[in-house]
């Protein structure tokens, strides 16, 4: 990189890094603001017995849904199990493979290119790490 180009880099770097923290702050506030309502609605006894709640505010309407998820405490135990459930019990889960990289890795070439059957290679998003360092050093 010449002066100019590798002035402009630094430039972009520092912009980056000065977005992204930003925007984790901004993420979190927004986060905290959003329960913060849900929690005064629920003050207000504003849900009732429902999981929403609206409310008029001047010339906003505001709506709140209280959310939940369930997740499965025992994956073994479950799969240990999975074949003697009953169909509409069966039906409440789903299977979804997953690449397992490190033991894709590992794979010798004949099983690697039988893998690689069911697999597609996609771009994903980059990763990207800006921590300072003491010294002020160029590359």
């Amino acid at each position: 990189m010449d002066t100019n180009e590798q002035s402009t880099f630094e430039e972009t770097v520092r912009q980056w890094r000065h977005v992204s923290a930003e925007l984790k702050a901004l993420r979190n506030l927004e986060s905290d603001l959003r329960q913060k309502i849900v929690d005064a609605l629920s003050a207000a006894d504003s849900f009732g017995q429902s999981k929403t709640a609206t409310v008029k505010l001047g010339n906003l309407s505001v709506k709140a849904t209280k959310k939940t998820s369930l997740q499965i405490m025992d994956q073994e135990a479950l799969t240990a199990v999975f074949e003697t459930l009953p169909p509409p019990v069966k039906e409440c889960f789903t299977w979804s493979p997953k690449v397992i990289l490190s033991r894709y890795k590992m794979l010798q070439a004949a099983d690697r290119e039988a893998a690689n059957s069911f697999l597609v290679e996609k771009e994903a998003a980059p990763m990207l790490a800006v921590t300072e360092i003491k010294s002020e050093g160029r590359w």
